[in-house]
């Protein structure tokens, strides 16, 4: 298990080598850079077998 400064530290590692300040910033990076692909879903609602 991941702690959350573990966590932390490493986010701020991907924000600053991206030159991004936040996650949104790094995903539209990502996605701009085609290093990570956005499809929209149109599904809004939960599958059946879903726990909640």
């Amino acid at each position: 298990m991941l702690s959350d400064k573990t966590v932390r530290n490493h986010m701020g590692g991907i924000l600053d080598k991206l030159n991004v300040t936040n996650r949104v910033e790094a995903a539209t990076y990502a996605i701009r850079h085609d290093i990570a692909n956005y499809r929209h879903s149109k599904r809004q609602t939960v599958p059946e077998n879903y726990d909640i």
